[in-house]
């Protein structure tokens, strides 16, 4: 598989499609003219599990999507390592937890590097309860994500200020928010707080028509992205 780099398809979309429930894209047609639409695809653990699972990742790979695994990785470096094997042969990427700490982390990067996988992780969650424990570590995370140069970080759209933090903190290194949509966070907030991409499933996938809504969030980006670097033009 040639390797492809997310930081490179920004100029497509700044879409992730998260697939935990395709909803009306197991239909092959509609599901391959998405795909052409967007930056890329997460996977986890819900959809993997599915009967469908083997279908819809095998569109994806015909049209030459961007499949981004995230299987909630938070194991010893063995276990994360033997996960992976298992689909390293049409993953483009994978999101790991931080919080398994540098050690473990390094040694998944290690072998992930050897097969042209990138590394995104964690570093704070969507959710109310997140705040409880691992947002508190953020910037502890974003800097073990900075020192060990993995391709980037997952920050949520929920929370604001993580996403500005990891900006703040890495340079040009790849956002992704969840959180957009349905978790609470409208179209585009991400973007205008520094993320590179935002990750969006249900807000496509449970609509009535997701080619559309897809074009219509794309549109939103654009237009978000062109009001920033105007502004940036005029103060720079």
């Amino acid at each position: 598989m040639v390797a492809v780099r997310l930081k490179d398809l920004k100029n497509k979309s700044r879409i992730i499609l998260a697939l935990d429930d395709p909803g009306k894209l197991k239909e092959k047609k509609l599901l391959t003219n998405i795909a052409n639409e967007v930056a890329g695809v997460k996977i986890g653990l819900p959809l993997v599990l599915s009967r469908e699972s083997s279908d819809i990742i095998n569109t994806l790979s015909d049209a030459g999507a961007y499949i981004l695994a995230d299987f909630k990785l938070a194991d010893i470096p063995y276990v994360m390592i033997k996960t992976i094997e298992g689909i390293m042969d049409y993953v483009n990427g994978v999101i790991s937890h931080a919080f398994i700490g540098r050690e473990a982390i390094a040694q998944l990067l290690e072998f992930l590097r050897k097969h042209e996988i990138e590394l995104f992780l964690v570093v704070a969650m969507t959710h109310k309860g997140a705040e409880e424990f691992i947002n508190s570590l953020a910037e502890k995370f974003i800097h073990i994500a900075r020192e060990l140069g993995v391709s980037g970080v997952v920050a949520p759209a929920t929370f604001p200020e993580k996403i500005c933090l990891a900006r703040n903190l890495l340079g040009d290194a790849i956002i992704l928010s969840p959180g957009v949509g349905a978790q609470g966070a409208e179209v585009g907030s991400a973007i205008k707080h520094g993320a590179d991409f935002e990750i969006i499933g249900r807000l496509i996938t449970e609509s009535e028509n997701p080619l559309v809504e897809v074009n219509r969030i794309n549109r939103i980006h654009l237009s978000i992205l062109s009001s920033l670097n105007s502004n940036y033009r005029k103060f720079s």
